[in-house]
């Protein structure tokens, strides 16, 4: 029943929502510094653009695809977003020829989100601007990105806190709700326990199948009256399992050829489910990568786009704010792979990396951050 008021009441909002015009001419301007390199983006006026920046700020559109108006593709991303003050409801419309295997939210502040309909809420001090990015990947390997430009509001004070508490033994994980919230509310549950799956109940127990530090959240909606209140919180968990190599596995004269990563049960990230199998002995995983050293630790900086990334031998970098310097190429154990010399119209050439995933380290004004970036 739960499920059924939940579905009904993010319909609703979705059709309260007002269109916006594809194209706002405030935000076109003629002086930015967009890279000289060809990348074909389609922006949602039909029209193909030189690159991503051009589609932005010399086109003023909202959101655009990687690749020409057009041009047939196996799969194309595609989100449909409700903005409520400072917190976001997606409806993912991505389509396929097969089937999608992996989903990847950028906010444009540095959050990331690999579910399928995320909620996010910016906890902003003021009105902002953003670039939301969403990346799809299918079991043909096909990769497509769609990209959309948004405003929200500062944050103001919640009517609703919420909170859990976790008791976890060995791999198996009781969650226990202590959201704070007025007794004769109407609540909605959604728990995303990191490793592709989800629940709407109230305390779920969960059982996590490979080693490895996940990052479970929850969202709370909370409705009272005419006040809804939307809030989101995770927390750290390690899960520690038995060795899970097994050495009989390994056969390297197998082909591995597909970017589809994956985060092993020996908490390590590798390129494919293949790979880590027939190189590594692994013997199961999750779809995704593993969160590791780096990715806990790291600070992120608003409105730095990556584009394209996926990319195959080169991507550029779009600050909406100041000038990059100081970049670096890392493993996703943060490791050095490549020191970079930065070109505003080559961008940075990444042809000499294996596939996978990698952290690109960069500075603005001494305050350094990261990117993330897979490499086909």
């Amino acid at each position: 029943m739960k499920k059924y008021y939940l579905q009904l009441f993010i319909l609703l909002m979705m059709l309260q929502s007002k269109a916006q015009s594809c194209i706002d001419s405030s935000r076109i301007d003629l002086s930015t510094p967009c890279p000289l390199a060809f990348i074909p983006t389609c922006g949602c006026d039909s029209f193909t653009y030189g690159n991503p920046c051009e589609a932005l700020y010399y086109g003023g559109v909202y959101s655009y695809h990687i690749g020409a108006c057009g041009s047939d593709s196996l799969c194309s991303a595609s989100f449909d977003i409700l903005i409520q003050s400072d917190t976001l409801i997606i409806s993912n419309l991505s389509t396929t020829s097969d089937s999608i295997t992996w989903y990847h939210f950028e906010f444009g502040n540095g959050d990331t989100s690999n579910q399928e309909n995320p909620f996010y809420i910016y906890h902003s001090l003021s009105d902002s601007t953003f670039v939301v990015c969403l990346t799809i990947n299918s079991v043909s390997g096909c990769t497509n990105q769609f990209c959309r430009y948004i405003q929200v509001q500062k944050s103001l004070p919640d009517s609703c806190e919420v909170n859990f508490s976790i008791q976890d033994s060995l791999n198996v994980v009781q969650f226990f709700d202590s959201s704070i919230y007025h007794s004769s509310s109407i609540i909605f549950y959604r728990w995303n326990f990191d490793d592709g799956t989800t629940s709407q109940a109230v305390n779920p127990s969960h059982t996590y199948i490979t080693a490895g530090l996940y990052f479970p959240c929850l969202t709370i909606i909370v409705v009272h009256g005419t006040d809804t209140c939307i809030q989101s919180i995770c927390k750290e968990v390690l899960i520690a399992l038995p060795s899970c190599i097994n050495l009989s596995l390994i056969d390297t004269s197998r082909y591995c050829p597909n970017v589809n990563p994956v985060c092993g049960c020996d908490s390590v990230s590798y390129t494919n489910a293949c790979y880590a199998q027939y190189y590594h002995g692994v013997t199961s995983w999750r779809v995704g990568t593993c969160y590791t050293g780096i990715n806990g630790i790291h600070q992120q900086y608003p409105n730095v786009v990556l584009f394209p990334n996926p990319t195959n031998d080169r991507f550029f970098i779009q600050s909406v704010t100041n000038e990059v310097s100081d970049i670096s190429i890392l493993d996703v154990t943060g490791n050095p792979c490549m020191s970079v010399v930065l070109s505003i119209k080559d961008g940075v050439d990444v042809s000499m990396l294996h596939p996978g995933v990698y952290w690109v380290k960069m500075e603005i004004e001494n305050f350094v951050f990261y990117k993330k970036l897979i490499k086909n």
